[in-house]
């Protein structure tokens, strides 16, 4: 193979990184994993059905259930506008991906959820077993048949 002046510009660092994705003209697109894909949908999926679920009256005709079920559907929808602004307003690209937020999103929404909500169940015990304990004290009369933590409910 004879060494011309196009093998010394082929063989040359510039063109090599030319070609690669290190180069600097060349953005790179990035596209969000399946992964937060599934999550997104799961997250979307879950307000679906709860939006759905929480239709009250549950014996309410067709038409009026559905009626309902779509202006808690607007609700949610509503609801979702705030948080989506102010994480495009402070989301800086360059230090955070997609990927990793979508991430933290969906662990809070899962994970998040269910805590407080255990937490909240906890605490109104306790605060009810209190509150029964100086405004109905004769009621832990029962406890050796019924366990305390089941007076307040």
């Amino acid at each position: 193979m004879p060494n011309g002046p196009l093998q010394k510009i082929i063989g040359s660092s510039d063109f090599k990184a030319a070609l690669s994705d290190q180069h600097e003209m060349t953005p790179k697109i990035k596209i969000i994993s399946t992964s937060s894909i599934i999550k997104l949908s799961f997250i979307v999926l879950m307000g679906i059905g709860g939006s759905y679920i929480n239709v009250s009256p549950r014996n309410a005709p067709k038409d009026i259930y559905l009626e309902i079920f779509k202006r808690n559907m607007l609700l949610l929808a509503t609801s979702l506008i705030g948080p989506i602004l102010i994480v495009l307003t402070i989301h800086d690209g360059s230090k955070v991906d997609a990927d990793t937020l979508i991430s933290v999103f969906f662990s809070s929404f899962t994970w998040g959820y269910l805590l407080v909500c255990g937490m909240e169940i906890a605490l109104t015990t306790i605060y009810r077993l209190v509150v029964l304990k100086y405004m109905e004290p004769d009621a832990f009369a029962l406890c050796p048949d019924v366990p305390s933590i089941y007076l307040p409910w």
